[in-house]
């Protein structure tokens, strides 16, 4: 009798292998084509950054910024001749009542007499100065807001 109820039970069995044979084999296909479109997705995503990017590189070279900044704001690159340098120095170096003036040196001061004319390259100026400066600008915007 024990040898009849396994039998029957191995007979039920294989079509319920059988089954669950199948379903595996669906799933695996339904996975498989998800996997397929979602690497297609990530393949799109990946040539899209690509483009980004180049547009990113083209548009921040800076010969096409130059180009922009000559031809339509009127902008030019300035000559070092231009250009005004000031350095903040310490207190204890640069007495707080004459600034120390120079011209690419912090070893000679300037009159303002020798100031007359074309500006120096670098300026040395004393903390309490640029204390002064600053409080001047931070009432400026305070004033303008």
């Amino acid at each position: 009798m024990i040898r009849r109820i396994l039998f029957y039970c191995f007979v039920l069995s294989i079509p319920v292998f059988l089954g669950l044979t199948a379903w595996q084999s669906s799933r695996y296909g339904d996975l498989e084509r998800e996997l397929k479109k979602l690497e297609k997705t990530q393949e799109e995503w990946v040539e899209n950054n690509k483009r980004l990017i180049a547009g990113i590189t083209y548009l921040s070279s800076p010969d096409r910024i130059e180009h922009i900044a000559r031809e339509q704001l009127g902008l030019h690159k300035k000559q070092p001749e231009e250009v005004l340098q000031i350095s903040i120095t310490d207190p204890s170096v640069v007495s707080d009542t004459v600034p120390e003036y120079s011209a690419g040196r912090t070893d000679v001061g300037v009159s303002n007499e020798d100031l007359r004319g074309s500006p120096p390259d670098t300026v040395s100026v004393p903390d309490s100065a640029y204390r002064s400066i600053a409080e001047y600008f931070e009432g400026f915007e305070a004033a303008n807001e």
